[in-house]
């Protein structure tokens, strides 16, 4: 996925806890007619230790079905500070 000129890093701040449950979703906007595509996984990684990094793919959503090739790709780290 190409990443466009006004997206950047997010860093959110999480409380303590002895384990997180990391998922994510995307509403992709494109086209002249800014026309929204939902990215989606089933996937939810665990992470019980920190710092921890990993790469979440995400699928395009088609007439309520989730597409089986990937179409985007968000890279991520948990660390502790």
């Amino acid at each position: 996925m190409k990443v466009g000129p006004s997206m950047s890093e997010k860093i959110i701040e999480l409380p303590p806890a002895t384990r997180y449950d990391v998922r994510f979703e995307m509403r992709l906007r494109e086209g002249p007619t800014l026309k929204t595509q939902q990215q989606v996984s089933q996937q939810i990684t665990p992470i019980k230790a920190l710092p921890y990094s990993e790469e979440y793919s995400l699928y395009q959503v088609e007439n309520k079905s989730r597409a089986a090739g990937i179409s985007a790709i968000v890279s991520y780290e948990v660390y502790a500070q």
